[in-house]
């Protein structure tokens, strides 16, 4: 199955790495440099079955990026990628804002591959 994917991140060598991750798995996926772009692209009404977005980004963070995308796609899967150490608070906030899975950086593209297997079966 392909899906639409969105990659957000505010450093490119993490949008490379994960949107070549997911191309070579077969997806279609649409990358933003930062929240407020990703954030737009949502509010544009373009639909996508999962996003990946980073935590900590100037500006627009993460957890806006989830919410903005729980609100407008009630239905797409949502990845947080983070390299915070993961404090029970913090974990409940992101999983408040949305967040399906959490994805703790570096990964490898066998672990994005499971997330994806468990997201959608």
């Amino acid at each position: 199955m392909t899906l639409s994917i969105l990659v957000v991140d505010d450093r490119q060598d993490m949008r490379l790495l994960v949107s070549e991750y997911l191309l070579r798995l077969g997806h279609e996926v649409k990358v933003e440099p930062g929240g407020r772009e990703a954030v737009a692209v949502l509010e544009s009404g373009r639909r996508f079955d999962a996003v990946f977005t980073d935590l900590r980004m100037p500006s627009v963070g993460g957890e806006v990026v989830l919410r903005t995308a729980r609100r407008r796609l009630p239905n797409a899967k949502l990845i947080l990628m983070t390299a915070s150490d993961l404090h029970p608070a913090l974990v409940r906030v992101i999983r408040a804002a949305g967040a399906d899975e959490i994805m703790e950086k570096p990964f490898s593209m066998e672990g994005l591959e499971t997330i994806l297997a468990r997201l959608f079966p």
